[in-house]
């Protein structure tokens, strides 16, 4: 029989409030952890050793050079840049540049790459000064052609890159006919050779001299040098007189 009174659940209100309680604390404790963790995880961060950046050696000039200037060991050296920031096509070691030709301006600490540099006399490069050489600390060099066939030029196997000397020879009337022949230039550099043209590296002094020759009626020869060979001639020159009276001797 109901007395019409619902007396419901007497512990329903603690139970709420023990809930809410344990819920906050969860709450407190998890944001305690969270906040441990991330500056564990900084401190750990800051003191771990620096990741390790894979790096690779690139060529780079070493000033800022023009185009058509040969490339001396001073023009160029290695460095180590971050391999993903490295060019893929960068040069790597500079012997095998020394002495090409750079065919577009270079800046300081630009990469060297094989489509900037090509070969002495290759596609008409040449440079007109020494590698390493400047305008401003070197003597006037001019680039100067002469056609010289095969037959006075060693057979026509000299090439760009190679040092020659220029033999001259003359047929002369005074004072007496004779005919002459002497070493008048000494280790000249050949920059190209186009069939029987060959571009040579002279000062401006020396091409005054070769252009006077040729206009004389003599003729040039080229004696190709050994590599390396820088000694001088040493020779005064001879005379068809003089041979003559050698061959006369008993």
């Amino acid at each position: 029989m109901s007395t019409g009174i619902n007396l419901g659940d007497p512990y329903k209100t603690s139970r709420s409030r023990t809930l809410s309680r344990v819920l906050l604390a969860l709450g407190v404790l998890i944001a305690v952890v969270a906040g441990a963790g991330t500056y564990l995880y900084g401190v750990a961060a800051r003191t771990a050793p620096p990741t390790e950046v894979a790096t690779v050696d690139v060529l780079v000039a070493t000033r800022d050079i023009e185009p058509r200037s040969a490339l001396g060991a001073s023009d160029l050296k290695v460095v180590q840049l971050p391999r993903d920031a490295a060019p893929a096509n960068a040069l790597h070691d500079a012997t095998s540049v020394t002495g090409m030709i750079t065919t577009v301006a270079l800046s300081k600490n630009e990469p060297v790459l094989p489509t900037k540099v090509a070969q002495t006399g290759s596609e008409g490069h040449i440079a007109v000064l020494p590698p390493g050489a400047t305008v401003a600390n070197s003597v006037a060099f001019r680039a100067m052609s002469l056609n010289i066939p095969d037959a006075n030029a060693a057979g026509g196997a000299i090439t760009a890159g190679d040092h020659v000397d220029i033999l001259y020879t003359l047929a002369v009337a005074e004072p007496k006919q004779d005919f002459i022949g002497r070493i008048v230039i000494q280790d000249v550099p050949v920059l190209a050779k186009t069939i029987t043209v060959y571009t040579l590296r002279v000062d401006v002094t020396t091409a005054e001299r070769i252009a006077a020759l040729q206009a004389s009626g003599g003729s040039l020869a080229l004696l190709l040098r050994a590599p390396g060979d820088a000694r001088p001639a040493g020779t005064a020159g001879a005379s068809f007189t003089n041979e003559a009276q050698r061959i006369q001797r008993p």
